[in-house]
């Protein structure tokens, strides 16, 4: 069995680069813009200079296919507009502060947000009071900042006006106004596009309201044979460029790396942005500004480990945390909670063929999740491309099912795949209800080909298709032999076939004897008709060969009677009548829900297994308790037309495999060469699922382990072998 893994190495050093990336962009945004707005005193403009970057840059980048973002539309832009005029103010607010403040100001009042995110929630949202540890983390917080502010020397009216007036902002944006986009369908590089493109279109009202436009005009009349000043110029464009990349290292190192350590990266930032600070130039607090500044900055550190637990986070600690701690309207973007994971940003930030490759190493169940949570991802898996070659690839899997009764209210298929390692749980209790009237009815797995799974019910008697993929329902109409039971329909002489790929299509095919004669039916889809052709005897030099569909119909105690369709047989199906060697006499039938004798015969595909049991030599266990001694293969003879050995498992297998039962069932198919058996067994109400496939043309038997899918009682209700699944 063959997995895809990535190399640990690149990966690492990947995930590192992501981790630097971010850290480096977040520790040094607030002292770069603290930078930009000293040498280019216009925060109006510079603002709107970053908005035009991100903006434009999500939409280069876009065209060029290195992420993706929902297009603009009018109807969206008027929706999103108030979150988007509460974000300007939040970085028109954030800027001015920056202005006249320095930088340990601005990270002091920006640790301030929990604090007043939490009265809002509790007071205005009716959430929960914080817990006791968060409530202490705020005290702390607050302690911090009110000893940060009485010692501030550098304090001025405007500067803690701007300040006042970010809290406000930013804290209505994250209790408000992001809850009012959330419901748009828009992904995080639409919130981003939107958000900077929507507030670039409102700077020249705030440009005239503020008045800076005459300051922007008087120095560039006064300036006017000077107009470039290099300091200016690389500290803008420092500015515009950071906010960009922090847009990119921010959701891939969020997507890279866990939540609790994308948590301490972040408050590994503020410290490395109060060091830098400190560092390059004198515009910091007084020492005891800078104590009580630590001291804001642990509170924030004890609030973050009181609401990343799973115990009863409240609304304020999750939108909190949506903010990622470092500010994310500093960097000029609005986005929903990326750490949920009904949005997995991380992809949108790769080149489209690592992406692709990521997603065809997942099973079908997963790429289909995945086409769910996210609309970038439902973009590549809708690529006609992509599907193709999914569906290329998903036709060399096979699937086993496993459906176990749980009623109508867990109604629930075991999938496992050749390809995979787990158990998929797939629900199929929607489909259910649609089609059975009663709760705990009898309703039993038939057999699965592609995306189409038959069911049948015994209450009503029919037997209905279900399209995992497309969720269609189709109910059969009777077949000729008129309503049957579920008891009637459990035999390994049934086909279901696939017509076309993606088509939904199929042909389910069984056969029955009829007044002693083996009589075809076929149900086609497509005409939504029965069809039935009575089997012809066929001659010895007219044997089929190996690639028809080979039905059971009978299986005697030294004779079997088996129908061979296909294509080649000029639409009729043909009658063999395979013989037993006096190496494997038959004694039981294919499948037994009671005493299980000595030998035990499980067909399917022109193929039969023998399994050979002993009993256990302990007086204290039952002895209709058995262990399986040997397994063997054998298929129809092309020469002769009688069963001839094949292999067996050999005894090094045996020994892993052997295990005692007292109930056993099993399901075979021949596909490409590769003859793949199951033996479900169960022993004491816990069921053990045996995988074995035998490859015929270089010999070797394979056991495929497969881990415990948590499975008890007896009231399993069908298992089959599937071709692989594929996207439409």
């Amino acid at each position: 069995m063959s997995t895809v893994r990535f190399d640990s190495t690149t990966k690492y050093y990947a995930t590192s680069s992501l981790v630097v990336g971010y850290a480096l962009c977040s520790s040094l945004l607030a002292v770069i813009n603290k930078f930009a707005i000293t040498k280019f005193n216009y925060p109006g403009l510079l603002t709107a200079l970053q908005y035009l970057t991100s903006a434009l840059g999500v939409w280069v980048l876009g065209r060029f296919g290195f992420l993706h973002h929902d297009p603009f539309t009018l109807d969206i832009a008027k929706k999103f507009l108030p979150a988007a005029f509460v974000f300007y103010l939040a970085i028109f607010t954030n800027t001015n502060l920056l202005r006249h403040a320095n930088v340990d100001t601005f990270i002091v009042f920006r640790s301030l947000t929990p604090l007043l995110v939490a009265i809002a929630d509790t007071a205005f949202r009716r959430q929960p009071c914080p817990s006791k540890l968060t409530f202490l983390s705020l005290v702390i917080i607050l302690g911090g900042a009110v000893g940060y502010v009485a010692t501030d020397s550098a304090f001025t009216l405007t500067a803690y006006s701007w300040a006042v007036a970010y809290l406000v902002t930013i804290t209505t944006e994250m209790v408000y106004i992001k809850h009012m986009v959330m419901n748009l369908g828009l992904n995080t590089w639409g919130f981003v596009f939107y958000n900077n493109l929507l507030s670039l279109m409102m700077a020249p009202i705030f440009w005239v309201l503020t008045g800076e436009y005459r300051e922007v005009f008087d120095a560039l009349g006064a300036n006017a044979g000077n107009w470039f000043e290099p300091v200016a110029f690389t500290a803008v464009s420092l500015s515009c460029l950071f906010g960009l990349l922090i847009s990119f290292f921010g959701f891939a190192a969020r997507r890279a790396i866990s939540a609790t350590a994308f948590t301490v990266t972040g408050v590994v930032n503020k410290f490395l942005t109060v060091v830098i600070n400190v560092l390059i130039w004198d515009k910091h607090a007084t020492p005891f500004g800078l104590v009580c500044l630590l001291f804001t900055l642990a509170g924030g550190v004890l609030y973050q480990q009181s609401v990343t637990g799973p115990p009863r986070e409240s609304t304020a600690s999750k939108q909190t945390n949506d903010q990622n701690e470092d500010g994310d309207v500093e960097q000029n973007q609005s986005v929903p909670d990326t750490n949920n994971n009904n949005n997995p940003l991380g992809f949108c930030l790769l080149p489209s063929e690592l992406i692709q490759s990521i997603l065809f190493s997942l099973a079908l169940p997963e790429i289909i999740r995945m086409k769910l949570v996210n609309k970038f991802l439902a973009y590549v898996i809708s690529d006609q491309n992509f599907i193709r070659e999914c569906n290329l690839r998903s036709r060399s899997a096979t699937w086993l099912f496993v459906y176990k009764k749980r009623w109508r209210r867990d109604a629930i298929i075991h999938g496992f795949s050749d390809q995979s390692n787990c158990w998929f749980k797939i629900s199929v209790e929607d489909l259910i209800k649609q089609v059975v009237l009663y709760p705990g009815e009898d309703v039993y797995l038939l057999t699965a080909s592609g995306n189409v799974f038959l069911f049948a019910s015994n209450s009503q008697k029919a037997v209905f298709a279900f399209n995992l993929v497309t969720k269609a329902v189709k109910k059969i109409p009777p077949c000729p032999l008129g309503p049957r039971g579920t008891s009637s329909w459990r035999r390994s002489g049934m086909k279901l076939v696939p017509q076309g790929s993606g088509s939904g299509n199929f042909r389910f095919l069984f056969v029955e004897m009829v007044e002693n004669r083996p009589v075809l039916f076929e149900y086609d889809l497509e005409i939504d008709k029965w069809q039935s052709t009575e089997a012809r005897e066929v001659l010895h030099e007219n044997l089929p060969g190996n690639d028809c569909m080979f039905l059971n119909v009978v299986n005697g105690p030294y004779e079997s009677l088996v129908v061979a369709v296909g294509s080649e047989y000029k639409n009729f199906p043909m009658i063999l009548r395979p013989r037993l060697g006096n190496r494997g006499q038959q004694s039981s039938t294919a499948f037994s829900w009671v005493h299980i004798n000595d030998r035990k015969h499980v067909y399917g595909d022109g193929h039969m297994m023998i399994m050979r049991s002993r009993g256990i030599d302990d007086d204290n266990v039952d002895r209709r308790v058995k262990m399986v001694s040997s397994i063997e293969i054998w298929g129809i003879s092309i020469n002769s037309g009688n069963w001839e050995y094949v292999s067996n498992v050999p005894s090094d297998i045996m020994e892993q495999i052997g295990k005692p039962y007292g109930v056993m069932i099993g399901c075979l198919e021949a596909r490409n060469g590769i003859v793949r058996a199951v033996l479900m067994s169960n022993f004491k109400g816990s069921w053990d699922i045996i995988w074995l496939t035998y490859d015929k043309k270089s010999g070797l038997w394979t056991w495929v382990p497969l881990p415990d899918c948590k499975m008890m009682g007896s009231n399993l209700a069908g298992i089959t072998f599937s071709s692989g699944l594929s996207l439409t």
